[in-house]
């Protein structure tokens, strides 16, 4: 995986992402969500969990004993344990995580379905598998529709709703 074309391009959108987390919004959202996480997974001890994040690590609350987190390639892998694969085919056995995080790689997936179908598989039957996105109709959309919501017919806005 790690010198294909698909490899390269998660490489780069996961490089492009870093900046972003250094921003006072950035580490806002990240401190949010690190904060929901916590009371979801800080009871968890051993087993296995596996992050697939665009941030930094989320699961530095939880008493898991092999936490795991997953990269596209070596290079940007930051420990021995890191898992380097395709997202979309990783390199588990069934059913063996007791806790998997995918935070904010989804939308940045052209078969995210596939990635989650693997999240699914990997997950134990009484894992936790949670998901971080960003909203795709955020508050400008939102705002942008409302002052536009006269424009459309009424049949369109009831759809909507």
């Amino acid at each position: 995986m790690s010198n294909s074309t698909t490899a390269t391009i998660l490489a780069k959108r996961l490089t492009n992402s870093q900046p972003y987390w250094q921003t006072e919004a950035g580490r806002s959202l990240w401190e949010t969500q690190r904060a929901c996480l916590g009371p979801v997974v800080e009871a968890r001890a051993g087993g296995h969990s596996l992050e697939i994040s665009m941030g930094p690590a989320l699961m530095t609350m939880s008493a898991i004993s092999h936490p795991i987190r997953w990269s596209p390639t070596r290079q940007l892998a930051c420990t021995d344990s890191t898992l380097i694969c395709p997202p979309d085919q990783l390199a588990l056995p069934d059913h063996c995580l007791d806790v998997m995080v995918i935070h904010h790689w989804l939308e940045h997936l052209n078969d995210a379905h596939f990635t989650l179908q693997e999240a699914a598989r990997v997950t134990a039957d009484n894992g936790i598998l949670v998901l971080f996105g960003f909203n795709p109709i955020g508050l400008g959309v939102v705002r942008q529709w409302r002052q536009r919501q006269q424009q459309f017919p009424l049949e369109w806005h009831m759809a909507l709703c």
